[in-house]
């Protein structure tokens, strides 16, 4: 999935109407899988939203494991009220 969102010109309308159809209907990723979605290459808000969707199954064990990467991630997001700042916060 990081692949296919890496090719896409975030610029052109036509290219980023795909990926977010695509994402509608793609199958939830493990969450290392997922993490990589929260770089700041990728600033799509539908994108980083459905990184998290995926993020959700962790368990409260499994989250902290991966809390430092979810902190610093959290430095990259375009919006202040994101779908990372509402998970962290929830």
């Amino acid at each position: 999935l990081a692949r296919l969102v890496s090719a896409v010109t975030w610029t052109s309308t036509m290219q980023v109407a795909e990926p977010h159809k695509l994402l509608e209907t793609w199958p939830l990723i493990h969450p290392r899988h997922a993490l990589g979605l929260l770089v700041p290459q990728f600033a799509d808000i539908r994108v980083r939203a459905f990184a998290i969707k995926c993020l959700n199954q962790l368990t409260d064990h499994q989250l902290c494991v991966y809390m430092l990467q979810l902190a610093s991630a959290l430095k990259s997001e375009p919006y202040h009220d994101s779908p990372l700042a509402r998970f962290l916060l929830t």
